[in-house]
């Protein structure tokens, strides 16, 4: 980004999109084998309500979201903190952050191994880890270590523990009501992204020149996930006596 600039970030995502577009449109066949019609918004809508009224649903939903809060908050304040709390150029960014997807994609590729085995244990075991991770974050602040790698390891640790659950709290979610999985799947998708967005811009307006502020965050929304999934799952039998009604 310093040698071609910061359009050029945008330059790469869309050559990347088009490239992955023209790849699904001649190799992916179409998997809604008998098309739905619309039936309009208000549909739609009470769809979302009868969703939004399931306890489970809700539960499984908002996990995955609170996920997505902890991976978005740390992306939108780590390069200020780098940069003005860590004194570091712009160019060793992208030189730690690479630990951060890497933790993420060796939770995820470990959840289909672990979970045949160990479903609640793996929820247990990821959140443990995850808060584990931001709390030695915070320690490592506290004790006056300001090297790139006392924030990003921990963080990398923590992203490993989300990721180990993550999957077993969106698929379950999505497959609450089957008949209506593209609305609960775009509905949780639209949570993730919408409160991630408010998350990202609420670090933004509590940043006060050093770090806690985003791993306090982080613990919190970690803290959530868990009090969440805690209160959703263990009814998850009623559910589907609610979007009957829809």
């Amino acid at each position: 980004m310093n040698r071609f600039g910061w359009e050029s970030v945008f330059l790469v995502m869309a050559g990347a999109s088009v490239i992955i577009f023209v790849f699904l449109i001649l190799r992916q066949p179409e998997t809604l084998v008998t098309p739905v019609q619309f039936e309009g918004i208000g549909s739609m809508l009470r769809t979302f309500d009868g969703l939004l009224k399931s306890r489970p649903f809700c539960g499984y939903a908002f996990c995955v979201t609170f996920v997505s809060v902890v991976f978005f908050s740390f992306i939108s304040a780590a390069p200020e903190i780098m940069v003005s709390v860590l004194n570091r150029p712009p160019t060793e960014y992208g030189y730690y952050f690479v630990m951060i997807p890497i933790g993420f994609m060796i939770g995820n590729s470990n959840t289909s191994l672990w979970s045949i085995h160990f479903y609640d244990s793996m929820i247990v075991l990821g959140s443990t880890i995850a808060i584990g991770g931001i709390v030695l974050a915070i320690v490592l602040n506290l004790v006056g270590l300001s090297h790139p790698l006392a924030l990003f390891l921990p963080v990398s640790i923590a992203v490993f523990g989300k990721a180990l659950p993550y999957l077993m709290h969106r698929q379950p979610g999505i497959n609450e009501f089957p008949q209506y999985a593209g609305s609960a799947s775009g509905l949780t998708g639209f949570l993730q992204m919408s409160v991630s967005a408010v998350a990202a811009q609420f670090v933004a307006f509590i940043f006060n020149e050093t770090a806690y502020p985003l791993l306090i965050m982080m613990l919190l929304a970690s803290v959530i996930f868990v009090v969440l999934f805690r209160w959703g799952v263990p009814v998850r039998k009623c559910s589907f006596l609610i979007i009957k009604q829809i």
